[in-house]
């Protein structure tokens, strides 16, 4: 099985959901085991507004409110971790502003990511149908394996 990669990085996709921080645990107990390089992204998804005169609806991203929660969330993903932890381990915390199915994707192409594990709510249904999976997107589009948690 010398075809296999090494799992050298990982990324966790960090919405500071139940189910994201359950995936954070799975990562963390990997990159143990493994001696890999954590990754954690946060996506600030903007907000879509019509403007005035548009034809179409346009998005405004304010810089000073992206630039508040930049930081908050940098801070709440610092926090996730303890100074030996991170004294131990290899850790990247990015934040970026747009669709989080293409950010992670993009992301995890550029930083040559290994795994990606995804915190999921297990949506079925309507409810599936209409607000889709962010987590099924990239198991379909990404370059590398896809571990799902629950």
């Amino acid at each position: 099985m010398s075809d296999v990669p090494q799992i050298q990085k990982i990324l966790v996709a960090m919405d500071f959901s139940e189910p994201a921080e359950r995936a954070l645990q799975y990562a963390r107990s990997l990159v143990e085991k493994l001696d890999a390089e954590l990754h954690l992204l946060h996506v600030i998804v903007p907000v879509a507004v019509p403007v005035l005169g548009a034809p179409t609806v346009g998005y405004i991203e304010d810089t000073a409110v992206v630039a508040q929660l930049d930081e908050t969330a940098r801070k709440d993903m610092e926090a996730l971790f303890d100074a030996s932890w991170k004294s131990a381990h290899r850790l990247a915390i990015t934040v970026s502003v747009g669709t989080p199915v293409f950010e992670i994707l993009r992301y995890a192409s550029e930083q040559s990511i290994n795994l990606i594990v995804l915190g999921t709510l297990g949506r079925t249904g309507l409810s599936h149908l209409i607000l889709g999976s962010v987590a099924e997107s990239i198991v379909r589009k990404a370059h590398c394996p896809v571990l799902s948690v629950h």
